[in-house]
């Protein structure tokens, strides 16, 4: 090979180099900073909120991870806090088993996302361990509150901390009801209440944060589920599992009560629910 050539082949090489360091910067890493707001809506579905910082991961998922009462729409609010390798695998799981969908929501601070959850989780005690739990509940749940299907659960404490948080994405102006005049009255102008809409269905909450994300003036919602996909490769190749009758159902009245809904921003969420006081802690 001729001099001139070698010194071609080795600028070349090297330019490429450059560019492959120019494309794997970290600031143009998508998920390097921030705080998402996941969804999925398999059977009644589920909602919960991760936080990256600088690469690193903090997951919080609350439910219905130990004990229940006599039906399982109340039982042991369980907060699970994830990291490292234990939150990797939650989120494959989400993603391509539960086709969950990933939104960052810009307006959020992640230190208080993390305040929010993380005082939480350390003022709360270990669960008490049953038959189906796995070891990492035992390991990184505690026990913060009493879950109730109808206003406290998983969607409830998702949107809580990302309030807390400082974001506005769930503030909103209610319309109040028209009162009836009296034959012959001059039409008055409708009132509005500054108020924040409040969703205790994982449906609800997905359907608005895919309205939110089509807002590009904004841009304080984001669906970053694409990138999650492509940079948490579905290795593994897990797929989705077949859905029984009673997880179709499910779904089927979570997308009916979800459609049903009054325009009111008072959901169950914003009393707490109605079932819990009947929850016997043993």
């Amino acid at each position: 090979m001729k001099k001139a050539e070698i010194l071609w082949q080795t600028a070349l090489s090297t330019q490429k180099q450059a560019d492959f360091s120019g494309i794997c910067k970290p600031e143009d890493n998508l998920l390097l900073n921030g705080v998402f707001l996941w969804v999925e809506t398999t059977g009644a579905g589920h909602a919960f909120v991760s936080v990256h910082m600088n690469n690193t991961v903090y997951l919080y998922t609350y439910g219905r991870y130990g004990r229940t009462g006599s039906s399982t729409t109340v039982g042991d609010g369980i907060l699970n806090f994830f990291e490292g390798d234990d939150a990797r695998s939650y989120y494959h799981y989400e993603l391509y088993e539960m086709a969950a969908r990933v939104f960052k929501i810009n307006d959020s601070n992640s230190v208080l996302v993390r305040e929010f959850f993380e005082d939480l989780w350390k003022a709360a005690k270990p669960p008490v361990p049953t038959k189906s739990m796995t070891e990492r509940v035992k390991s990184r749940g505690r026990t913060i509150d009493v879950y109730d299907v109808t206003g406290n659960n998983c969607t409830t404490h998702s949107v809580a901390g990302i309030k807390y948080s400082g974001s506005k994405i769930f503030e909103t102006k209610y319309i109040l009801p028209s009162i009836p005049l009296p034959v012959g009255s001059l039409p008055s102008s409708q009132s509005f209440v500054d108020s924040e809409i409040d969703f205790t269905i994982p449906f609800s909450l997905q359907r608005y944060l895919v309205e939110k994300s089509s807002d590009f003036s904004s841009m304080l919602v984001v669906d970053m589920t694409s990138e999650f996909r492509r940079q948490y490769y579905n290795v593994a190749n897990k797929t989705p599992p077949a859905q029984g009758s009673s997880t179709k159902i499910m779904g089927l009245g979570a997308r009916g009560a979800a459609s049903s809904g009054s325009p009111s921003p008072y959901s169950g969420g914003t009393f707490g629910g109605s079932l819990g006081v009947l929850y016997n802690e043993k």
